[in-house]
């Protein structure tokens, strides 16, 4: 039973530490894009749907964004974001934050 419960807090170690390597992936993306020329002038929606674009672990051709509230794609073990609740993403914390908490969780 010790051996159990020693495995269980080492996979949840595991599964933060994985976390807050993501998180850094998901907060370089965001950097990323306020540096491309454009950027800046879409709308709220569309820079969202420009971050999970970049975000998408799939193919380009398996990116698809249902303006103004979808997009689809591969971004973990998730297909599906409704972006309808998203955060303006000019608000760095709270929108990572959502990010997270939408393709962790």
């Amino acid at each position: 039973m010790l051996l159990l419960q020693a495995l269980q807090v080492n996979s949840k170690i595991e599964v933060i530490m994985k976390n807050s390597n993501y998180h850094s992936v998901l907060e370089q993306i965001y950097n990323f894009l306020l540096l491309k020329p454009g950027f800046n002038q879409l709308k709220n929606f569309e820079k969202i749907a420009e971050y999970f674009r970049a975000l998408n672990e799939g193919s380009a051709d398996e990116f698809n964004f249902e303006a103004p509230n979808k997009v689809s794609g591969k971004f973990g073990n998730k297909i599906n974001i409704n972006i309808i609740t998203a955060p303006e993403i000019g608000n760095k914390r709270k929108f990572l934050e959502w990010v997270d908490n939408q393709v962790n969780f």
